[in-house]
């Protein structure tokens, strides 16, 4: 085999080929190309988010919810300083949302409860889920989870 010559290997399932490096720079891989066409792109991208921001996270902590954990008090302040979770609501693209959640892992002390999080991170850039999220993160934040509006009430209004 010859250096261009393609190495195919299996990772979960998927058929993947990984190319030297001459040709990996002239070629886009055959998973990205598979995982786009499946998913779409906005998808892959959101996959990509929750992947990047989970990789920070150490511990599973699934005594309760990430706002509530950020909303703890810690000395006079909570954990989550109030600008820094505007900053957070404020965040509607991946990069700004990626820097945003990476610096409340930070802040959690790399413990946080995981499904949680990754759900918050799938429909965060989302226009409509996305508030809903927002509104239900606030809720939990200010410590006030159970007079959160219920999502049929959100959908009504």
């Amino acid at each position: 085999m010859g250096a261009e010559a393609a190495i195919p290997a299996r990772s979960r399932g998927c058929d993947v080929a990984i190319y030297s490096t001459r040709r990996w720079r002239k070629r886009p891989s055959i998973f990205s190309i598979g995982c786009k066409a499946i998913l779409g792109v906005g998808l892959v991208e959101r996959a990509a988010l929750i992947a990047a921001v989970l990789a920070h996270v150490r511990e599973d902590d699934r005594r309760k919810k990430v706002a509530a954990a950020a909303g703890e008090k810690s000395g006079d302040h909570p954990l989550l300083h109030p600008l820094r979770l505007r900053r957070l609501f404020a965040a509607r693209i991946a990069p700004e949302c990626l820097i945003a959640f990476r610096r409340l892992v930070a802040l959690l002390g790399k413990e946080a409860n995981v499904a949680d999080l990754a759900e918050g991170l799938f429909d965060w850039p989302d226009e409509i889920r996305g508030d809903k999220w927002r509104t239900r993160w606030a809720f939990d934040y200010y410590g006030a989870g159970s007079a959160a509006p219920a999502e049929d009430d959100q959908a009504a209004a």
